[in-house]
């Protein structure tokens, strides 16, 4: 089929990353997913996909100011919750003598972590529900009501099947 076009929109928008410093990897995974969709058909008819890529560029915004939002606030919010557990904990250093240790790096890993765990769902569920109440086929078009909870509780009842079962399910 359409090589060109694919290796241009998997590879050549790839390349400009760093040179943009990221921003625009909302336009790569809009012409991605523009590409996955418009490259399917069934029988004789294909899909159309009208979505622009100022959808994608929203709802990385909004994701961008969630993650700002969680990570500010759970930086401010950790110490004053764990600073009575962290003040119960002795630390000495290899001599034996008192040390301190650098709370502030581990509070912000923590409250990075936890920010992802929140926001990466909802990023999965605006991103899904774009791309397929854009889509179309012939007359049919298609209906996403993806929410981030309902991911989010798929994620965690998955994570705790695999968790249980060792890794069987």
């Amino acid at each position: 089929r359409d090589y060109r076009e694919a290796v241009k929109v998997f590879v050549g928008i790839a390349m400009l990353l760093p040179f943009t410093l990221g921003l625009i990897f909302p336009y790569y995974l809009y012409r991605q997913k523009k590409f996955y969709v418009t490259h399917a058909a069934f029988g004789e008819d294909h899909f159309r996909f009208p979505v622009t890529a100022r959808k994608f560029y929203e709802i990385y915004l909004v994701v961008a100011m969630i993650f700002l939002t969680l990570v500010s606030g759970l930086s401010f919010a950790l110490p004053a919750v764990f600073s009575p557990i962290i003040s119960m904990i002795p630390v000495r250093s290899a001599n034996g003598a008192a040390a301190t240790v650098p709370w502030v790096p581990i509070i912000l890993m923590l409250s990075l972590i936890l920010t992802s765990v929140l926001s990466y769902p909802y990023l999965q569920a605006a991103v899904t529900n774009a791309v397929w109440n854009g889509a179309s086929l012939a007359d049919h078009r298609f209906k996403s009501t993806l929410t981030a909870a309902g991911l989010t509780r798929l994620y965690l009842v998955n994570s705790l099947a695999i968790m249980f079962s060792m890794g069987l399910l």
